[in-house]
């Protein structure tokens, strides 16, 4: 009897160690499972950041030669938006140049600019003008750097049908202007 309750009793120890040993297995399993996801965590960061569309443009007596634009500060450094000068009233039968206009863009989509001119007037007198070009396209941004416009000569001359009539002008102060529109 004595070897029977040795086995039983091993046969009880070994069943309670299996017992252990089971839970272990299944507490370890439950602590190292995977989720799918790798083993190690991961945090991340989304960066963003708006850039506000921008056009600007001016005019120079002299050409702008810096290459490429560096930035909308220095451009605006470089061009006027006012320019006043003086022609000859007989000069007017020709082209005459003068200003250069140019343009910085960093929109997606090109820019147009409408030039138009005022007549020539001294008190009722007036001689009518044309401007050329009359408008001016600022090409879009591209592969990271604005679009450029730069050093488009404008030129004044009479309009056309009142040809020779500059060189009839009565004395006096005469004043034109000349006016650049962004329209898209």
């Amino acid at each position: 009897m004595h070897r029977a309750y040795k086995a039983l009793k091993r046969n009880s120890t070994m069943k309670k160690t299996i017992l252990i040993l089971s839970i272990l297995i299944l507490v370890s399993a439950g602590l190292f499972a995977s989720d799918g996801e790798s083993a190690q965590e991961k945090a991340t960061i989304r960066v963003s950041a708006d850039v506000a569309p921008s056009v600007a443009f001016g005019i120079t007596v002299k050409a702008i030669n810096e290459y490429p634009v560096k930035s909308f500060k220095a451009f605006r450094e470089a061009v006027s938006s006012t320019l006043e000068t003086s022609i000859n009233m007989v000069a007017l039968y020709g082209n005459i140049q003068i200003a250069l206009f140019s343009g910085i863009n960093n929109t997606k989509s090109p820019v147009t600019i409408a030039i138009s001119i005022s007549d020539l007037v001294s008190g009722v007198n007036a001689v009518a003008l044309d401007v050329s070009p009359t408008e001016a396209i600022i090409p879009a941004a591209a592969d990271s750097a604005f679009g450029v416009l730069r050093n488009l000569p404008i030129g004044i001359h009479e309009a056309k049908g009142t040809r020779g009539k500059s060189l009839l002008a009565p004395a006096g102060d005469y004043k034109a202007t000349i006016t650049f529109t962004l329209t898209t």
